[in-house]
């Protein structure tokens, strides 16, 4: 009788039995959200979403929007100013993130350093990746990886246009051929 129940005079055997609603002439599970603090999609392990109004999907959308800016301008950067490959870049990359912007920490900084030597690519697209994700979900992955690219991939452009031009030149033929 330990499980007895004072308001109702019942045994709670902790299996809920639907109640009948004079209302809606139906049975209907009784509503458990008040007495315990946390709802059947908490206690199995679920986040729940929030409803939010239209005003802050948009807030949400904008803020995710500058976010993905900043790390695109940030990742061009990296891109831009980095040479010798992504192990020259893993400097920069703590130093911005880690440090000065503080939007990863440093255990989170390892583990992504981690977790990107030992997946098959380059270093630079695999943090990139990870990073943008983390930041902004799949569409900061993609920005990230977009804006990494972007500056190595027109040098080679604009190289491969003039390619003719350059290789006219004694001292470039001199260092192709030491190459």
């Amino acid at each position: 009788m330990d499980n007895l129940d004072p308001e109702s005079g019942k045994v709670d055997n902790g299996v809920a039995e639907p109640e009948y609603s004079v209302e809606s002439g139906s049975f209907a599970m009784p509503d458990k959200a008040s007495k315990d603090s946390k709802t059947h999609s908490e206690s199995r392990g679920r986040k729940v979403k929030p409803v939010l109004t239209h005003d802050e999907k948009r807030e949400r959308f904008k803020s995710r929007a500058m976010l993905s800016l900043r790390l695109f301008l940030c990742y061009l950067k990296i891109g831009l100013y980095t040479f010798g490959g992504g192990y020259a870049m893993i400097a920069l990359i703590e130093r911005e993130y880690v440090q000065k912007k503080r939007w990863i920490t440093d255990s989170e900084f390892y583990e992504i350093l981690a977790i990107s030597e030992s997946t098959p690519g380059p270093i630079a697209i695999n943090s990139a990746t990870f990073i943008g994700y983390k930041l902004v979900g799949i569409w900061g992955a993609f920005v990230a990886v977009v804006a990494v690219c972007i500056p190595s991939f027109s040098i080679i452009l604009l190289i491969s246009y003039f390619y003719d031009a350059f290789m006219a030149f004694i001292p470039v033929q001199y260092a192709f051929e030491g190459i």
